[in-house]
């Protein structure tokens, strides 16, 4: 795979570890990202100037688990207090405009479907995920595995997978290394698959190919698909050469897939077969999050946030 190339540039001056990070617009064409930070602050880049644009502490100097885009420059964002807040960037700066608690256990971050308006979200015992409308942040139901709210240990990870709001669906990983495929309006389990022998840390999924990736705290990546009976079935393993995994990110064009380590490394693979294209060393400490961008001048830019409070930003294999 050769040397490492060097990051296209970085950015630094965060305050805390990044623990999430959004491409996204702002009131015009201007591209940035979006990065939530462990200490509580969101932070809002420019990318053309690479400078910071604002700062502001949406959940009371609680550690930022998650913010995702929903359009016209509106995001989510969860907090460790146990809060989603909705906000507006549409002046280039952060209005939270909506805000409403959740019961929860664990640090298990939220996923959103636009095409069903929904909200998953961890529920207050281990196991169980929490549906709410998200617009009226009315709770739909909840998900509770049959063999009870503690039986998977933790729900560590979701995403929902389907296209179709008359039938959604939501992937979840749990503590003890498996993968659910929850059926939503029938408020039931369609498979469950173990896929690691630790608790599932990441995963992506690509609702065309039918195909996901996850990555634990054990030293494999796994990929799987999920059939037309909708189940789950193993596809293939690889071994890492060091363990622990927290995020896995798909790029748009389902070519490549990034994932980030504890060790301080940015790992890409193909999407197709997992073969090992590049490791990416810049880091000096764990690699929390990655986010690959679909912005108008930036397809395909890489950028991964890590508790050294440094963002970095890749471009490669773009012609793949």
């Amino acid at each position: 795979m050769g040397t490492s190339p060097d990051p296209l540039f970085v950015l630094r001056g965060s305050d805390g570890p990044i623990n999430t990070l959004q491409f996204c617009s702002g009131s015009s064409t201007e591209p940035f990202i979006l990065s939530g930070c462990g200490n509580g602050l969101v932070q809002l880049w420019n990318l053309q100037t690479r400078r910071l644009q604002s700062t502001v502490e949406v959940h009371d100097g609680n550690g930022i688990l998650w913010a995702n885009m929903i359009d016209n420059g509106k995001f989510i964002s969860q907090g460790r207090d146990c809060r989603i807040k909705c906000w507006d960037l549409s002046k280039g700066h952060c209005d939270v405009i909506s805000t409403f608690s959740y019961d929860a256990a664990g640090f298990c971050q939220c996923t959103f479907s636009k095409k069903a308006n929904m909200l998953a979200v961890p529920g207050k015992e281990p196991s169980v995920v929490d549906i709410y409308k998200f617009e009226t942040a009315e709770k739909i139901s909840s998900l509770v595995p049959i063999e009870g709210a503690r039986a998977l240990g933790m729900v560590m990870r979701m995403k929902f997978v389907s296209s179709s709001e008359d039938r959604p669906c939501l992937l979840a990983g749990y503590e003890d290394g498996s993968i659910a495929l929850w059926d939503i309006s029938m408020v039931k389990i369609l498979n469950r698959v173990k896929v690691h022998n630790e608790s599932v840390m990441g995963l992506d999924y690509s609702i065309s190919q039918r195909r996901g990736v996850s990555g634990s705290a054990d030293d494999k990546l796994s990929s799987w698909f999920v059939n037309e009976a909708m189940e789950i079935k193993c596809e293939t393993k690889l071994t890492l050469t060091n363990a622990g995994i927290s995020d896995v990110n798909i790029r748009d064009d389902d070519r490549i897939l990034a994932t980030a380590g504890w060790d301080s490394r940015i790992r890409i693979f193909s999407f197709k077969k997992l073969k090992p294209l590049a490791v990416l060393c810049y880091h000096r400490d764990t690699v929390h999050c990655l986010a690959f961008s679909t912005l108008q001048g930036y397809p395909g830019l890489l950028a991964a946030g890590s508790k050294d409070k440094h963002i970095s930003f890749w471009s490669i294999y773009n012609d793949l």
